[in-house]
């Protein structure tokens, strides 16, 4: 896992891609969130959530983002600290023209959450740092489309230029001059 923790940003000027999904009610404007980019870099389209998270370090050098390959419960302890968090990861996308999906972790919708396994979920993360550390953060997870999962690093194309936008969009709702 790779960490990388700073503090205040420089403005970035938001583009009319970033500006219509951000309308859309997807992702509200942010303050100084907490970036988690995880997937496989060995797995091409689902690096996406990673090298969005890379992107986003190179950017903005005062971001606080954590770069890892899957979610673990000690970044339960990451989230206490913050009050908001933004979770990116690629998901396995069906036609080449679908979008980006945010979508707010709502922890009251989710009832009973399921019991640990292999896998931690952004809400077991989000709802581990509730229960342990009285935590109120709140909580996106903002998908990025992806065609292909082979073993390889390419990117299709079509994935490329979601990182793109996810990354333009985060930078326009977390780290422009308000």
């Amino acid at each position: 896992m790779t960490r990388l923790m700073t503090g205040q940003v420089a403005p970035h000027p938001p583009s009319d891609a970033v500006e219509s999904v951000a309308r859309s009610g997807g992702l509200p404007p942010l303050a100084e969130p907490l970036i988690v980019g995880y997937g496989n870099d060995l797995r091409c389209d689902d690096a996406a959530g990673v090298l969005v998270a890379r992107k986003l370090a190179a950017q903005w050098p005062q971001a606080r983002v954590i770069v890892t390959r899957q979610l673990t419960l000690d970044l339960a302890d990451d989230l206490a600290q913050l009050g908001q968090v933004v979770f990116v990861d690629a998901y396995a996308a069906q036609v080449p023209s679908d979008g980006l999906r945010i979508e707010k972790i709502d922890l009251d919708a989710f009832g009973m959450l399921p019991t640990l396994g292999h896998r931690v979920s952004p809400a077991v993360v989000v709802h581990l740092a509730r229960t342990l550390f009285g935590t109120q953060t709140e909580a996106w997870v903002l998908g990025v489309p992806a065609f292909c999962f082979a073993a390889g690093e390419k990117l299709s194309p079509q994935t490329q230029c979601r990182i793109d936008e996810a990354v333009a969009l985060i930078g326009a709702r977390a780290f422009s001059a308000v």
